[in-house]
């Protein structure tokens, strides 16, 4: 397992659920959240080592959010 980290501009449950509904059909995540009280509304995704970053990057961004790698 590894954890993918982005900073995104998701503020809101709505918005956060409507990201994780994204996700749903990717086996390879097992856990979604959105830190939406942080100031960089850190998007982590808990996957089985087959999603790849740019992949997460496309998918966040083709529903009007941006995303970026968020290197820690």
């Amino acid at each position: 397992m590894k954890v993918l980290v982005f900073k995104t501009n998701i503020q809101s449950e709505g918005k956060v659920q409507q990201v994780r509904s994204l996700f749903s059909r990717h086996n390879a995540v097992l856990k979604l959240t959105v830190d939406t009280d942080d100031e960089d509304k850190v998007l982590r995704i808990e996957t089985r080592n087959n999603l790849k970053e740019k992949e997460v990057v496309s998918l966040v961004q083709q529903s009007g959010f941006q995303c970026e790698v968020l290197n820690y």
